[in-house]
């Protein structure tokens, strides 16, 4: 029994014990786990302390922060007032700019009128000066012209009365004046003091009958000249050498033959002198002798154009008739028929046209051989022209019977008056017109001048029939019925180196005084 209480006991004991070590246990971990919690509390509170500590120094950094966002802010602020302060001052500024560059715009304006009225005044002085100084020159140059055209008369008096010397001198003086002061060198009189100054041996003779037509050899002027002749008493002659110097060769003297034309081929090789009746005589190169007759045509032929070598073209009512030499007759056609009758007609070689005029006084052209209808080019307010002329600029010169002109081009037409009756020839030499006329002159046309006034260039004995220009030398020929043929220069600057070659002494002082003018400041002859 007491061994079963003490085995109670002890099992008391045990349990106790067993439990007192649960408890112990129990609170071990308990401790432990209190130690734990306090660890990990101890860390959060220092985690928390560190945080805080943290909070509070960010919390201090922000409010500096913001205390420096908040001094940024004031100064910006103060900035912004001392920016628009600033502008205030630089729109105000700006504003007076403004207003000055107004003001100085303004000052500049008025002082640039000013300027503007300064010069507009100055150029009227000085237009006033030049107008006034141009109108005493111009004066000067008008009386000065006056005085050449007074020393023009005043030469031909002179040569009249047999003194030579004076009036080559006062030709000359003429000549200087119009020149240097920029007068007309066709003035008449100043050419006709020129041209008997000049003392030009311009007459050729050696015909018995009058002269009714002349023919320059092509490219005269660059080759030694020819020249042929041909006169109502069956005469022609061929005149070769020099212009100062021509000789005289009778190629034919046949009194049965009335000869009224006379030209030759393009390349010069032959020669055609064509009878009032309508027949031919030709001559073949060098012109020794005649080479045969060939009837043309029954009538007269009022005239007659070379197209090329060999064929000849002549009118026939209102056709046109082409003559080949070559086959001496045997090949005759219609170049061309018309509406109405062809009286005058002309090749032009360097447009390679034939230029023909009715008797309505209508002109036209075509090309020979091109089948083509002829270009109708004017009508003159006079049907009955007796020549025809073109230069090149295709300037058409037409002459009439009642001695009337009419130059045609591409601004109209244009009348040219001065000869007394019918006009028998006409030639070009640029824009010079020459004329010949049955009024017995010799006219030159200056194309240039507005008033187309005539001079009187040469005169023959009797009626004129014919004129023709010799190329590259400024020398026209004319024939006529004074059996003569004239050659006559047509360059006042030649004529006046002619005349001062024969001037051998200067004006004294008494003579200038006596004869030119005093109040002009004298000038030697011997001066350019």
């Amino acid at each position: 029994m007491k061994v079963k209480g003490l085995y109670g006991l002890l099992g008391v004991g045990l349990v106790l014990l067993l439990a007192l070590a649960y408890l112990y246990l129990k609170d071990s971990r308990a401790l432990e786990e209190v130690r734990f919690e306090n660890t990990r509390m101890s860390q959060k509170i220092e985690e928390s302390a560190t945080k805080q500590k943290e909070a509070i120094v960010q919390k201090r950094i922000s409010e500096q922060l913001e205390e420096i966002a908040q001094q940024q802010k004031l100064i910006t602020e103060s900035q912004k007032t001392i920016a628009l302060e600033q502008r205030g001052i630089a729109e105000q500024k700006q504003d007076e700019a403004i207003q000055q560059k107004q003001i100085a715009d303004r000052a500049k304006t008025r002082a640039i009128n000013a300027l503007d009225d300064a010069e507009k005044q100055r150029k009227i002085a000085v237009e006033q000066k030049e107008a006034a100084e141009a109108a005493e020159k111009n004066a000067t140059r008008l009386r000065l012209l006056a005085l050449g055209q007074s020393l023009s008369a005043r030469s031909i008096n002179q040569k009249n009365t047999g003194n030579d010397s004076l009036a080559s001198m006062l030709a000359l003086a003429a000549w200087r004046f119009t020149r240097k002061n920029k007068g007309d060198l066709y003035q008449s009189e100043l050419f006709q003091a020129l041209k008997m100054s000049s003392a030009e041996e311009n007459a050729l003779s050696a015909h018995k009958g009058f002269i009714r037509d002349i023919a320059i050899v092509p490219d005269a002027g660059k080759n030694p000249l020819k020249l042929v002749s041909v006169s109502q008493s069956g005469e022609v002659i061929l005149w070769e050498g020099d212009l100062s110097t021509l000789q005289p060769k009778v190629l034919m003297d046949a009194p049965e033959h009335d000869f009224r034309k006379v030209l030759f081929s393009p390349d010069g090789a032959t020669l055609v002198a064509v009878s009032a009746a309508g027949k031919a005589t030709l001559f073949q190169a060098p012109f020794s002798k005649p080479g045969g007759d060939l009837a043309l045509s029954d009538n007269r032929l009022p005239s007659l154009a070379f197209i090329n070598e060999h064929v000849l073209v002549f009118p026939s009512g209102s056709s046109l008739i082409g003559f080949d030499l070559r086959t001496r007759g045997s090949s005759v056609s219609q170049v061309y028929s018309h509406s109405n009758d062809i009286e005058q007609l002309l090749f032009d070689k360097k447009s390679e046209k034939l230029y023909f005029a009715d008797k309505q006084g209508s002109v036209f052209s075509f090309s020979p051989g091109s089948n083509t209808q002829a270009t109708f080019h004017c009508r003159f307010s006079i049907a009955n022209i007796t020549c025809l002329a073109v230069d090149s600029k295709r300037r058409i010169a037409a002459g009439t019977a009642s001695g009337k002109i009419f130059v045609y081009d591409e601004t109209g037409i244009k009348e040219l008056i001065g000869h007394l009756s019918q006009v028998n020839g006409l030639a070009y030499d640029e824009d010079l017109l020459l004329s010949v006329s049955y009024d017995r002159t010799v006219r030159l046309w200056n194309l240039n001048k507005p008033s187309l006034e005539s001079i009187i260039i040469e005169k023959h004995d009797a009626w004129g029939y014919s004129i023709g220009i010799v190329p590259h030398t400024k020398k026209v020929i004319s024939a006529g019925a004074d059996r003569l043929l004239r050659i006559t220069t047509i360059d006042p600057e030649r004529l006046a180196k002619l005349v001062s070659k024969k001037v051998a002494r200067d004006f004294t002082r008494e003579e200038w005084a006596a004869f030119v003018d005093p109040s002009v400041e004298y000038q030697s002859l011997k001066q350019d």
